[in-house]
C-alpha cells in the first residue's frame, strides 16, 4: 500500500534557500565536489558538498539537481581509516557523478528559478566588493544576495584610495 501524499510545507525562506543552493553550486563548479562534472554535464545544475572526518573513517557526498537529491557515503562499520587522504570529493563525488550521469541519461533536466526580489550584484574576486570600472573582466563574477546585504560599491575618492563610505568634496 502506498501512504498518501503529504502536502510540502515551505520551511525556509525561498531566497535563503536558493542562496545556499547557489554556494553549493560553487562547491560543485569550484570545489571539493567538482569530481562530480567528470560524470555531470554543465547543462546540468548541480550542488553538493563533500564530507571528510579528520581521521579519514568516513567520505561522503550529498547533491542535488533540480530532479533528484542523493547521497553517497563510505566507511566501515567499526570506525577505521579508508585509506591515508582519503576524502569525500576524491572518493565519493566521482560515485555520485557517476550514478546521477547515468540517471539523466534519456532524460530531460529540470531547472532552478530565481526568488523574486533578489539582487544580483558583480563582483571582484580578489576584494569580494562590487567590481569597479578598474576591475579586470577575467576578476570579475556574479553573486545573488537578499536586498540589502549586498557588499557596497567601493569608489576612488580625491587621494586616488579606495573607500566604501562616501567620497568627501
Amino acid at each position: 500500500r502506498v501512504p498518501p501524499r503529504i502536502a510540502p510545507v515551505a520551511v525556509l525562506d525561498p531566497q535563503v534557500a536558493f542562496i545556499v543552493r547557489d554556494m553549493l553550486r560553487d562547491a560543485v563548479d569550484r570545489g571539493t565536489g567538482a569530481a562530480v562534472r567528470r560524470f555531470v554535464p554543465e547543462r546540468i545544475p548541480v550542488a553538493g558538498k563533500t564530507g571528510t572526518p579528520n581521521d579519514n573513517t568516513d567520505v561522503w557526498f550529498v547533491g542535488m539537481t533540480p530532479d533528484i537529491l542523493a547521497g553517497v557515503w563510505l566507511g566501515f562499520d567499526a570506525p577505521r581509516t579508508i585509506t591515508p587522504g582519503a576524502a569525500g570529493g576524491s572518493l565519493a563525488a566521482p560515485i555520485w557523478g557517476e550514478m546521477i550521469g547515468r540517471f539523466y541519461q534519456g532524460r530531460e533536466v529540470g531547472e532552478w528559478t530565481v526568488p523574486e526580489g533578489l539582487v544580483i550584484a558583480e563582483l571582484d574576486r580578489s576584494t569580494g566588493e562590487q567590481a569597479t570600472e578598474l576591475t579586470p573582466t577575467e576578476q570579475r563574477y556574479t553573486e545573488y544576495f537578499i536586498p540589502g546585504t549586498e557588499p557596497k560599491a567601493m569608489r576612488l575618492n580625491p587621494w586616488g584610495v579606495f573607500s566604501a563610505g562616501p567620497i568627501l568634496p
